[in-house]
């Protein structure tokens, strides 16, 4: 997942600048927690939120949002993110949906395991992300939404990517 956010970072700014970071981690332990295992539930609720920690740090300018948007706030990064690129020439919109949607729901198991009278709601998560199957095995849990992430992260690149090479 680091390695994927990584490669994101560096073609957005080919896209839209390199002084322009999408995504700025706040510390080390955030970008550790996505590169390790867990064995645990208490340590798959820590790497979940950890997860959701990076995709909520990325930043989209109020300059690279379309100007229907603009005297309004935009809440949330990966929303901003999706109206950003869709409002660019040539980017495949429902591959930016699909991806981003993947990442919203990542995010979304977040308040799942935090929020109180949000536990029924994990289940129905998993289930849209193709993961109901697995049984609380949390290594494997873990290591298939990762997997999840960082396709979707690989999506947003290519479409990114096609506004540096359009070919």
């Amino acid at each position: 997942v680091p390695e994927a956010l990584d490669f994101l970072d560096a073609v957005w700014r080919l896209a839209f600048g390199k002084e322009r970071r999408l995504i700025r981690p706040s510390n080390f332990g955030e970008a550790a927690g996505l590169a390790i295992g867990c064995e645990t539930h208490a340590e798959f609720e820590s790497r979940v939120s950890d997860l959701a920690d990076a995709l909520d740090k990325f930043n989209v300018p109020d300059d690279l949002l379309p100007t229907s948007t603009t005297g309004r706030a935009l809440d949330g990064s990966l929303n901003r993110l999706a109206a950003c690129l869709n409002h660019q020439v040539g980017v495949d919109r429902d591959a930016v949906e699909s991806a981003v949607g993947t990442l919203q729901r990542i995010r979304g198991l977040r308040h799942t395991t935090q929020h109180s009278g949000m536990g029924d709601a994990q289940p129905r998560i998993l289930r849209e992300l193709g993961l109901g199957g697995l049984v609380p095995e949390w290594s494997e849990l873990w290591d298939a939404l990762r997997a999840q992430a960082v396709e979707a992260l690989l999506a947003l690149r290519t479409e990114i990517r096609r506004l540096v090479d359009p070919t």
